[in-house]
């Protein structure tokens, strides 16, 4: 367990050369369930970190006597238990996440003509780039900020491992990173194409 910690950090100070010592077989690649099980202890403690920020509320109102304020509160804890149903199915969404990028980047891979099979396949080279990735959900362990810097350094992670592990150039790598926002616009446009359609059917 300490040498897959070991690893983790060293994924997640290290974006750049980790990728090089993958190529030379000098740091052996972790596994998806690997860095998911990692990822959810640093999911567990931000969850940890929003209770007793809570409680602490609870605490701060209960003194001041603000029966409205207590009333409001507790009227919200339905939503405590969409973040416990969030922390269960935690390792579904990392797993949902890896699966869009690995789909995504083997199409540029393709694309670029980057399945060079010298340095192994490409679905192996696609997934270190992918799971190297959630590294970043280390950010969490963070309190109150750690949360905003997660998508950041995932992206930033993403373009490390496509820069440094599938050997895109920086315009190229950038593409990739900003592909999911027109692929929502091309379905948002679509859905709205389908719904014209519709009425004007109707």
């Amino acid at each position: 367990m300490k040498n897959l910690f070991f690893d983790y950090f060293y994924i997640f100070f290290n974006p750049f050369k980790i990728h090089d010592l993958y190529r030379t077989g000098e740091k052996r690649p972790l596994r998806f369930v690997e860095v998911m099980g990692i990822s959810w202890i640093f999911k567990i403690l931000k969850t940890f970190y929003f209770f007793v920020g809570l409680h602490f509320m609870f605490w701060v109102v209960r003194i001041h006597t603000n029966s409205t304020a207590l009333k409001k509160i507790s009227e919200g804890k339905a939503a405590l238990y969409w973040i416990l149903v969030g922390v269960i199915f935690y390792p579904l969404v990392l797993w949902l996440l890896a699966k869009f990028w690995a789909v995504l980047l083997r199409f540029f891979c393709l694309l670029y003509d980057k399945d060079d099979l010298s340095e192994g396949t490409l679905q192996d080279r696609v997934h270190r780039v992918c799971y190297s990735a959630l590294s970043s959900q280390a950010c969490q362990a963070v309190p109150v900020i750690g949360e905003v810097f997660v998508p950041i350094c995932f992206l930033f992670f993403l373009f490390a491992g496509m820069r440094s592990g599938l050997r895109f150039t920086v315009l190229q790598a950038l593409l990739v990173i900003i592909a999911p926002i027109f692929l929502f616009f091309l379905i948002m446009t679509l859905v709205f194409a389908y719904v014209l359609l519709l009425l004007n059917m109707s």
